[in-house]
């Protein structure tokens, strides 16, 4: 099984094992030293909030006005990142609230123009629908990590889970 061996990797960062499985390790390094073919990843890698903008900024552009419909198929790319990682960083979930809330209100700002009043009610659906994206990523990761499913059943279930709740549960918002 790939997986068990690269866990066994990620357990044993010193050793740089062959694929064979065998499981010898081709080369060590001493614990102070730096390998040469790893890297650490980039800030917007690491970054909870970045990938959540990134996410949703390309899902707004797949919608009017701008309207590039393929778009849609590569947003959720950045948050099944998130998904993917061990540790998601600090406080992911507050994150991914606030990239999300940027999504609903530039998606849905079409709610304010007829009236003043009705930024209110902008401000109020945006808010709750900022709510499903933590979600969305909490309940994938639990599916991930924890129940050890595959991402590609994991995401897809979850995601057609709360586009169900979200289209019933209080009064329902498609």
């Amino acid at each position: 099984m790939p997986w068990v061996w690269l866990r066994k990797k990620m357990v044993m960062p010193n050793a740089q094992h062959s694929p064979v499985s065998n499981g010898e390790p081709l080369s060590v390094t001493t614990p102070g030293t730096k390998r040469e073919d790893t890297h650490e990843p980039t800030a917007w890698y690491r970054s909870t909030f970045l990938l959540g903008i990134t996410g949703s900024l390309m899902l707004w552009l797949a919608f009017p006005p701008v309207a590039w419909g393929w778009l849609a198929w590569l947003a959720p790319v950045p948050w099944l990142i998130v998904i993917r990682r061990q540790s998601p960083g600090k406080r992911p979930y507050r994150a991914l609230y606030v990239a999300g809330l940027i999504f609903w209100l530039a998606a849905l700002q079409w709610l304010r123009l007829p009236h003043p009043a009705t930024c209110i009610g902008w401000f109020a659906l945006s808010a709750y629908l900022a709510c499903y994206l933590p979600v969305f990523v909490g309940l994938t990761r639990v599916g991930v990590h924890l129940i050890r499913l595959p991402l590609w059943i994991g995401a897809p279930v979850v995601w057609t889970g709360l586009e169900l709740l979200r289209a019933h549960l209080v009064t329902g918002f498609l």
